[in-house]
C-alpha cells in the first residue's frame, strides 16, 4: 500500500516541477516583451531605467553606491518618463547634482530585438522633459543625450569596465548619426580635429584612437576637438603619445563629470611641468599623486604648482615625489601644502631687503645735507 502511495507522488512532483518552471519562462518572457528601452542617466548617481513601448517605466537598476542611496526612499517604477524624470531631477537637485557647472548625462539604448530608430521618441520624450523641468530651477546644467546601440553598448562596457561613459564606435555625437571609426559621418568639427591631428605629425592609428579615447570621455564633438587641441600641445612641448596618452587611464575610478571638465587642465599641468624641466615620468607619476590625494581634481593644479616651485628652487628631481607625498600625508586638506613642502615666499624676501635697503637709504640721508636745507651755521 505504501509503495503505490510512494509511485503516485512521483508524477505529481514532475507536475509542479514542470508548472513552476513554465511560470517562470512566462514570466521572464513577458518582462522582456515589456522591455522597449533603457535610459541611463549619469551625473555622479548613475542608474538604468528599463520603458515599455508605452514609456512606462518597468525596472531601475543602480549602477553605484550614489544611486543605491537615492533610490533607497524613491519609487519611479510604474511612472511614464516624465514623471521619473522629474522624481530624478528633483533629487540630483536637493543632494547638489545640478549646479550650473554639472553635466546631466543620458544614454538611450534600445532593448533587445528593437532597432535604434524606434527609440528616437523616448530620446525626444527625455530630451523635452528635461529641458521644461530645468527651466524652472535657478541652476542650468549641461544635458547631453546618446543613443546607442546595443552591441557597442556592450562593447564598450568590456572595454572600459563601467567607468568611463560609454559611447564607443557608433555613438551619437551630436544628435545625429556619427561614427569615429566612419569618417563619412563625421561632422565638420570632428573633420577639423583629425586634420589638426595629422598636421602635428600623429599617425593615422595614432589620430583615431586620440578620437576614440575622446569620444569615451566626452561625446559631444567640440570637447572631442578641445581634447584633441590638448594631445597636440602636448606633441608641441616634446611629450610623444605613448606616454600622453596616459591622460585618458586616469579617469580610471573617478567622478566622469569631474573628469570631462578637468581633463584639460591634466594635460596643461603635464605640460608645464615637462616646460619646467621636470622628466615626463616624474610628470606622469606626479599627476597620479595628486589624483590620488584629490579626487575632485579641484586641487591637482596646486600640488603640480608646489612641484614645480620645488623643481625651480633647486631641490633634486629625485627627491620632488617624495617631498610632494610627505606634504599630502601630513596635510591631507591640502590647506598647507606649499608651507609643508618648505617652499619660502621669495616676494616677502624681496619685500623685507627693499625695507631694508630703504632704511639704509635714510640714515645715509642724515650724513648728508639736502639740496635745499639749511646750511651749517659755520658756512653763513
Amino acid at each position: 500500500m505504501l509503495m503505490k502511495k510512494f509511485k503516485l507522488v512521483i508524477p505529481v512532483l514532475v507536475m509542479f516541477s514542470l508548472l513552476a518552471v513554465f511560470l517562470a519562462q512566462s514570466l521572464s518572457t513577458a518582462f522582456a516583451a515589456k522591455a522597449f528601452a533603457h535610459i541611463t542617466v549619469e551625473v555622479n548617481p548613475k542608474l538604468t531605467m528599463t520603458v515599455d513601448s508605452n514609456e512606462k517605466v518597468v525596472s531601475v537598476e543602480p549602477k553605484n553606491p550614489e544611486a543605491r542611496q537615492m533610490l533607497s526612499d524613491l519609487t519611479i517604477a510604474g511612472k511614464n518618463i516624465e514623471e521619473a524624470l522629474k522624481l530624478i531631477a528633483d533629487r540630483l537637485d536637493r543632494s547638489g547634482y545640478l549646479g550650473d557647472d554639472n553635466q546631466l548625462f543620458f544614454i538611450v539604448q534600445p532593448a533587445e530585438g528593437v532597432k535604434k530608430e524606434a527609440v528616437s521618441g523616448v530620446s525626444e520624450r527625455v530630451l523635452v522633459t528635461l529641458r521644461t523641468e530645468l527651466e524652472s530651477r535657478k541652476s542650468k546644467p549641461a544635458v547631453e543625450i546618446v543613443v546607442l546601440d546595443k552591441p557597442v553598448q556592450q562593447a564598450a562596457d568590456d572595454t572600459i569596465n563601467n567607468n568611463v561613459t560609454p559611447g564607443a564606435a557608433k555613438t551619437n555625437l551630436n544628435a545625429a548619426k556619427v561614427s569615429i571609426n566612419d569618417p563619412a559621418t563625421w561632422n565638420r568639427i570632428i573633420k577639423e580635429a583629425n586634420q589638426d591631428l595629422l598636421a602635428a605629425g600623429f599617425t593615422e592609428a595614432e589620430t583615431l584612437d586620440i578620437l576614440r579615447k575622446a569620444s569615451l570621455v566626452n561625446p559631444v564633438p567640440r570637447e572631442i576637438y578641445e581634447i584633441a587641441a590638448g594631445f597636440v600641445d602636448m606633441k608641441d612641448a616634446g611629450i610623444p603619445y605613448p606616454v600622453s596618452k596616459n591622460i585618458f587611464a586616469m579617469g580610471q575610478g573617478l567622478d566622469q563629470n569631474v573628469f570631462r571638465k578637468e581633463i584639460s587642465t591634466l594635460i596643461s599641468d603635464l605640460i608645464d611641468m615637462h616646460e619646467a624641466g621636470i622628466s615626463i615620468e616624474t610628470g606622469i607619476k606626479t599627476l597620479a599623486m595628486a589624483i590620488g590625494a584629490d579626487r575632485s581634481l579641484k586641487e591637482v593644479s596646486t600640488i603640480v604648482s608646489g612641484i614645480i616651485d620645488l623643481k625651480e628652487s633647486g631641490v633634486p628631481e629625485a627627491e620632488l615625489l617624495s617631498r610632494g607625498q610627505r606634504a599630502i600625508e601630513a596635510d591631507p586638506t591640502l590647506r598647507n601644502f606649499d608651507d609643508l613642502l618648505g617652499i619660502r615666499d621669495n616676494s616677502d624676501d624681496d619685500r623685507v631687503g627693499e625695507d631694508k635697503d630703504d632704511d639704509e637709504k635714510d640714515d645715509d640721508d642724515d650724513d648728508f645735507p639736502s639740496i635745499n636745507g639749511d646750511r651749517d651755521d659755520d658756512d653763513r
